[in-house]
């Protein structure tokens, strides 16, 4: 499993991680899974919808699941 701090370094190196995860295993879906502490859960939620995501549905690769 591919671990992506967001806590532990910048939201880039995220993007840059699960981008190439997609791209070396040709996943078009990606399943997240947040965790640490509690209080902060609703931000890091928050922040991967804000600044991760809409990084990963540019460039060409793929938006909605489905």
């Amino acid at each position: 499993m591919q671990r992506c701090s967001m806590s532990q370094g910048p939201v880039d190196v995220c993007v840059e991680r699960l981008a190439a995860t997609m791209a070396r295993t040709g996943a078009r879906c990606l399943q997240l899974v947040v965790e640490g502490v509690p209080e902060h859960t609703e931000e890091v939620i928050e922040q991967l919808g804000v600044e991760v995501l809409p990084a990963l549905t540019g460039a060409g690769r793929p938006g909605r699941c489905r």
